[in-house]
């Protein structure tokens, strides 16, 4: 008589095993056995014998951390004391992570260098020639009236100067005998003035004046890494680069007009969900611009304004902006800062 099949049968599960990681994401596992074998012909058993799950996806706590010092940059100048400045990026805390000791968290140095004297840099010393009968002083601007004429002889008389014929143009000499007689400028500023009033008048240059701004003397560029839901329409909205550049204005305390910022979508290729939270899609790069005249201080005050701003006061700070400017569909975080200083060229200045 032929024996009767036995299907296989699953026994029962075990517990979940414990979770092997605290965040970012671990898998916990649960196996059975089978409790009976398929005998003559019977069914075997359908399934797997392991299960795995998910666990403690939520990200890890990150320290806030001081990047490497980069290189000294050159000197300033080529003639004289100048400046070099060095500088290194900032990660900043975030998902509760340890914030960076202020005191101990200096984002760029200043130093001062000296350059040897080079007479091929360094302009000439020279000298204003004694004023002689033949070489008056002149006034360029020509808007004072000359002093009248003495009448008589003797040494009164002789001690008044002659004003020169305005419809002569003034020479070198001249100019140089009437700011050595006014003590106006130093020797070594006369010969560079002369040689821009030499070079504005060869292209016709009629204002001079360097601007409201004055001189440019350095750009303060950053960039700030943000993750945010849907960061393609992010990017796309008109109001997103509005309200981060207000953001920026308000956390550094420097007008709008001084800042630019970009905005740029990082690529997501090859990159998970968990990834990007933790590195960010969205990147921010901004510049500030220093120039003499106006108010918005130096590159030293601006980085202690600015940086040690936690993530979570940058990401406040963006969405209040946000919502200001209409925007209020994104979920948003800033996840890190940085900003580092470039000298302008000496001649750089405002328009």
């Amino acid at each position: 008589m032929k024996p009767c099949a036995t299907d296989c049968v699953w026994g029962e599960w075990t517990e979940w095993s414990a979770c092997p990681v605290t965040c970012d994401t671990g898998y916990k596992t649960k196996t059975r056995p089978i409790a009976v074998q398929a005998e003559d012909g019977g069914l075997p058993c359908i399934g797997n014998s392991s299960a795995k799950e998910a666990c403690n996806a939520d990200p890890c706590p990150f320290d806030c951390v001081m990047m490497d010092w980069s290189d000294w940059g050159a000197c300033t100048v080529t003639c004289g004391d100048g400046s070099r400045t060095r500088s290194r990026v900032k990660e900043s805390e975030r998902n509760g992570g340890k914030p960076c000791d202020p005191c101990d968290a200096p984002l760029s140095e200043v130093v001062t260098c000296a350059n040897k004297e080079n007479e091929n840099s360094c302009p000439p010393p020279t000298t204003a020639p004694p004023i002689a009968a033949a070489q008056q002083p002149c006034y360029p601007h020509n808007r004072k009236k000359a002093p009248p004429t003495p009448t008589g002889t003797g040494t009164a008389a002789a001690a008044v100067k002659k004003e020169p014929d305005a419809s002569k143009p003034c020479t070198k000499e001249a100019l140089q005998a009437t700011l050595g007689a006014y003590s106006s400028f130093s020797t070594g500023n006369m010969t560079l003035l002369i040689e821009k009033l030499k070079a504005a008048k060869t292209a016709g240059v009629q204002d001079l004046k360097l601007g409201r701004r004055g001189r440019k003397v350095a750009d303060v560029i950053g960039e700030l890494r943000v993750y945010t839901s849907d960061a393609p329409v992010f990017v796309a909205n008109q109001a997103v680069k509005k309200s981060i550049q207000q953001a920026l204005s308000e956390l550094t305390g420097v007008s709008p007009e001084h800042l630019t910022a970009d905005v740029f979508l990082v690529s997501a290729v090859g990159s998970s969900e968990i990834d990007q939270k933790l590195k960010g899609n969205v990147d921010v790069k901004y510049t500030i611009s220093i120039h003499e005249n106006d108010n918005v201080g130096d590159a030293q005050s601006l980085t202690d304004r600015l940086l040690p701003s936690s993530s979570d006061k940058v990401t406040t700070e963006l969405k209040k902006n946000l919502v200001g400017n209409g925007v209020s569909q994104f979920t948003l975080q800033a996840l890190s800062l940085s900003m580092k200083t470039v000298a302008a060229p000496e001649s750089a200045s405002a328009p």
